[in-house]
């Protein structure tokens, strides 16, 4: 027994042992699992920092995205521009070539009427001397003189066979003339002419007793055609009248007493073709033509066209700014269901078109004009804002002497300070009219807001903005292509702002001034709401107001 005890126990201690091997491996193996969790949590730690960091790389990349599609958005917008700008440019160019063709083609038009000129001067004197040698050999009638050295006349000299009768006009048309003070005398009285249809003439100042005087509207129907006052005196050829208002004319006929007289010369009549009279008497004056008015022709062919919508660039200091061809029209203006501002509607007729400005003027172009930026939201593609309707007005007078065109604001001192009187006849910018602004904003459609019955299509509101203006030209255009003309900034207009009341129910180019009032304000802003922001909607302010949403938009001739 006890060697089986022995040996039980023998065998238990090695029992023992190999449990205590096996507790220190188990202990091994936690320590091993303990560390493996540990580099486990670890691990955990940096997925989930790495987590993050992805999370933010994948913020910032959306925000990088959208930065794209926006700037994209803008390049696309801005690559528009360009080819429209291409294309009104080429469409310029095509216009200018054409122009300088249709000059060209008037130069040659001009030289060539120059030489018929001087060839039919020289026709002319021509036949005034053969006119000359014909009254001295077949009625004796001496030529012309100059009495300061008169030519000795001839006693003996008597008519043969050749009765010639002259007269020296004294009136025409009521007026009365100054005798003509180069004629000769003559020696001796002549017969008097037997046809009384013909002009009879005579070296007096006044016609004889006994011949009847032709009255001057006879004179004018039968032988004289109006010309410019300004045309040189030409003595007259027969049977061609060529009066000049103010001034004597000749008159010459001549009747034969030999029949073998027209045999052997041709009469005067037959010098030329009736058809070449008639077109002498058309060109023989001397008219420079470059006076002359445009053929009628010329304006449809020839002078450039711009329709609705179409864009205009103009360039001051190498900057460029577009504007929008508004054509003449006629609208409803004002909304009988709007404010009590807006009625009654009443019919407004623009007689002229005009350039509008594509948007508000920016913090860019009023800095390089002014040269300083009174905006709140600072950002040279946003609208200028925070200016007076006066520094509104300054600042259409420097941009136009900038780009060498007459000024239209006027300032003089007046009680109140300075007051401006608006030249329209000039060609230089200026702020719209109300109606000139409502008009472009309507565009020819009854549409609530300037191009669209949804006002977040086309302006920025306070649903919209985010209390803040924003760059323009980013909401939808109307149908003429001008932009912001609903919300973003509101816009000075050129008028006091009066009551639709006291207005005429018809008018033709409204426009209401007076030394002082409330300037009118039209479109609404980044502050107000979708309904104050219709193309309708009316406000007003003090000419010295400024604020945050107040902008401009310039107008000038075409």
């Amino acid at each position: 027994d006890k060697e089986r005890l022995a040996a039980e126990i023998d065998r238990l201690e090695e029992a023992r042992k190999l449990l205590d091997d096996r507790s220190e491996l188990l202990e091994h193996e936690v320590i091993k699992l303990t560390q493996e969790q540990l580099d486990l949590d670890e691990a955990k730690q940096v997925l989930k920092r790495r987590e993050g960091k992805l999370d933010q790389q994948a913020k910032s990349l959306s925000a990088s995205q959208q930065l794209m599609a926006e700037e994209r958005s803008q390049l696309m917008l801005r690559v528009k521009q360009v080819e429209s700008r291409e294309r009104t440019a080429g469409t310029q160019q095509d216009q200018l070539n054409a122009y300088e063709d249709e000059l060209s083609r008037r130069e040659a038009r001009l030289e060539r009427i120059e030489r018929e000129q001087n060839e039919r001067a020289e026709e002319l004197r021509i036949l005034s001397e053969r006119l000359d040698e014909r009254n001295q050999k077949e009625s004796g009638i001496f030529p012309i003189l100059d009495l300061d050295t008169p030519e000795e006349i001839e006693e003996d000299w008597e008519p043969h066979y050749t009765t010639t009768t002259i007269r020296v006009l004294t009136s025409f048309g009521g007026q009365s003339l100054e005798p003509l003070q180069t004629m000769a005398p003559k020696p001796a009285p002549l017969p008097q002419s037997s046809d009384d249809h013909l002009p009879v003439l005579s070296t007096l100042d006044t016609p004889p007793e006994n011949e009847p005087s032709l009255t001057s509207d006879q004179m004018s129907a039968s032988h004289l055609e109006p010309v410019p006052d300004s045309l040189p005196f030409i003595p007259a050829l027969p049977n061609i009248g060529m009066p000049a208002s103010g001034e004597a004319v000749l008159f010459t006929e001549h009747v034969s007493s030999r029949q073998d007289l027209t045999n052997e010369r041709p009469h005067q009549d037959d010098f030329l073709h009736q058809d070449e009279a008639r077109d002498t008497e058309v060109d023989l004056p001397a008219i420079d033509e470059l006076d002359l008015p445009l053929p009628s022709w010329f304006d449809s062919v020839s002078q450039p066209r711009i329709g609705p919508g179409e864009i205009i660039t103009d360039t001051v200091h190498e900057l460029g700014f577009t504007l929008v061809y508004c054509p003449p029209g006629k609208m409803l203006m004002g909304s009988d269901q709007g404010e009590p501002s807006e009625r009654p509607r009443h019919d407004v007729e623009l007689t002229e078109g005009f350039l509008l400005g594509q948007v508000p003027v920016t913090q860019r172009l009023w800095g390089e004009i002014m040269g300083h930026n009174p905006s709140r939201f600072l950002d040279l593609e946003r609208p200028v804002e925070r200016i007076s309707w006066s520094e509104a007005v300054s600042f259409c007078n420097r941009l136009s002497f900038a780009c060498g065109l007459e000024a239209v604001y006027h300032a003089s001192p007046s009680v109140n300070g300075v007051s401006f009187r608006a030249n329209f006849a000039a060609s230089g910018y200026r702020l719209p009219t109300e109606a000139e602004w409502e008009y472009a904003a309507r565009a020819g459609t009854e549409l609530p807001f300037a191009g669209s019955r949804r006002a977040r299509e086309v302006a920025w509101t306070s649903w919209s903005a985010d209390q803040q203006t924003h760059p323009v030209g980013q909401k939808k255009p109307n149908e003429w292509g001008l932009y912001d003309l609903s919300g973003n900034v509101a816009e000075w207009c050129a008028d006091v702002a009066t009551s639709y009341e006291y207005r005429p129910r018809h008018s033709v180019n409204p426009f209401y001034d007076a030394l002082q009032g409330h300037r009118a304000i039209r479109g609404g802003s980044w502050a107000c709401s979708a309904h104050l922001c219709r193309v309708t909607s009316r406000g007003s302010a003090p000419p010295e107001a400024r604020g945050p949403d107040i902008g401009l938009r310039i107008i000038r001739r075409p």
